[in-house]
């Protein structure tokens, strides 16, 4: 009775219409990540595919979710959020890398880098697995007229979220400065910032995984449609 009592307070509002919104955006980016998958199938492209289906569809389990209502239904239609969250998004750090290694900056495919890159993404992966997976707790959140279930266990700040785009900065830096392309780094640049505005807002972190998605995309783009820079899996 309580939480339909809070349903009632917290009435749908455009915030739906800009969710949905971002899921038709960020699935646009998904067929043409899908694309780019097509021409260089390289292993590190599956986890990115995934992450962002997922941004799809977390974006349209956000925006349905006072349609819904709160209750058993949407509480196992929120899981996968999580799930994925926990697993693929944590290999953003890797494409980052990749993306860096094939735009021919010099210090990305050292093997020092290699290492800690994959470290810090070991740490994200198990700590994800640890918060989203194994405690785990759901509880309604009514949020600027949306219903969604959020993870009560997670608590203080999202450091290994935070090292992951900021691995994916560094190595738009890096393409910026070799390059003179800047949009791997600004994507990410948005991500970090919005990340911050969003615990007091929510939909700021959906609009910075998109530039942070579209910013990976038109990268790849750039320099993933010529013969790849390194033979060897680079990041093996």
């Amino acid at each position: 009775m309580k939480i339909k009592t809070l349903l009632n307070q917290h009435k749908p509002s455009h915030m739906s219409t800009i969710y949905f919104a971002c899921a038709s955006i960020q699935f646009n980016l998904l067929a043409a990540a899908t694309r780019l998958f097509i021409r260089n199938p390289h292993w590190v492209l599956i986890p990115f595919l995934t992450t962002v289906t997922a941004l799809v569809y977390d974006n349209l389990v956000i925006g349905l979710g006072h349609m819904i209502g709160p209750g058993r239904t949407l509480m196992l239609l929120n899981y996968p959020r999580y799930i994925t969250h926990a697993t693929a998004s944590s290999f953003f750090g890797l494409v980052g890398l990749y993306l860096a290694q094939q735009a021919g900056v010099t210090w990305a495919k050292q093997r020092t880098m290699i290492v800690t890159f994959w470290g810090v993404t070991l740490l994200a992966l198990g700590r994800g697995i640890y918060v989203d997976m194994i405690k785990l707790d759901m509880v309604p959140n009514f949020d600027m007229g949306t219903l969604r279930y959020s993870n009560a266990a997670t608590r203080g700040l999202p450091l290994p979220e935070m090292a992951t785009i900021l691995m994916v900065m560094v190595s738009g830096l890096g393409i910026a400065i070799h390059n003179r392309w800047p949009w791997l780094f600004v994507g990410s640049l948005t991500m970090f910032v919005m990340a911050g505005l969003a615990r007091k807002i929510g939909i700021m972190a959906n609009i910075g995984e998109m530039a942070l998605v579209a910013g990976i995309v038109v990268t790849g783009y750039h320099f993933l449609n010529t013969p790849p820079l390194v033979q060897a899996d680079p990041l093996g």
